[in-house]
């Protein structure tokens, strides 16, 4: 990496080593440096996704005019690059507010597609390492600090690789195996945020539970969700387990 790096004389760069660390202890260990630096805006990327040419400009000047959240849009693309499908939440993004109680239920915000300033990261960032959600939680953290927070969508988009290590890839099959399996990972997110005492959370803890009673653990009320799913394209991440008739409110 840092052979490669050098190839871009008017990059400065730190290459910081990490070992033994999950990704979610290795991103918290990368924010915390950035606290420390002179930064006013921070563009977030992953490693294995790519960019328009266009995303960091708009960020900048997203923010430069008074926004300290800045979300683009995805385009899916194979492992080795290939486009799937192009800006999946275009006529979306647009439709939503993202707040606090949006977050609980569903996720748009990620470190690929996001850009903040660091005025928003005045908090100790807190984490479950079993728990490899980096980006919700560090949102949900972010919005749980009763700051006022301005997000807005840029005409951007991030190249997001599907492959198999990709742990919320898009979906284009619903089984009740794949739905469970999102079930437990957002129960496990709304139990560390009622451990951190977030407002309001129980409330979805209990629709959270009635959805495993009345969809996943009912035969018909499965066959009637997957089907409605089937209807609709581009679910934000985790919407899937939302009940359909509630699906992008909050």
């Amino acid at each position: 990496m840092k052979k490669h790096l050098r190839t871009f004389n008017e990059i400065s760069f730190k290459v910081i080593d990490v070992e033994n660390k999950t990704p979610s202890e290795i991103r918290v260990e990368l924010i915390e440096y950035i606290k420390l630096a002179g930064y006013k805006i921070i563009v977030f990327a992953d490693t294995d996704d790519y960019f328009s040419n266009n995303r960091i400009e708009l960020s900048a000047k997203a923010i430069n005019e008074g926004a300290n959240i800045v979300v683009n849009d995805l385009s899916a693309v194979t492992e080795e690059g290939s486009l799937i499908k192009e800006r999946i939440w275009r006529n979306r993004l647009h439709e939503v507010e993202i707040d606090l109680k949006f977050l609980l239920r569903q996720n748009v915000l990620g470190l690929s597609n996001t850009a903040i300033t660091k005025d928003l990261l005045t908090f100790d960032i807190q984490v479950d390492k079993k728990l490899n959600l980096f980006d919700w939680i560090f949102y949900l953290q972010i919005f749980g600090l009763g700051k006022k927070v301005e997000c807005q969508f840029i005409d951007a988009t991030t190249f997001y690789r599907q492959h198999l290590a990709n742990t919320l890839g898009l979906k284009t099959k619903y089984t009740k195996e794949g739905l469970v399996n999102l079930w437990e990972i957002k129960g496990k997110v709304y139990a560390f945020a009622k451990k951190l005492n977030f407002p309001f959370v129980q409330k979805y803890i209990l629709e959270h539970e009635r959805f495993k009673r009345e969809v996943l653990d009912d035969n018909e009320g499965l066959k009637s969700h997957i089907l409605q799913l089937n209807k609709i394209e581009n679910l934000f991440w985790f919407e899937e387990i939302n009940f359909s008739n509630e699906r992008n409110t909050t």
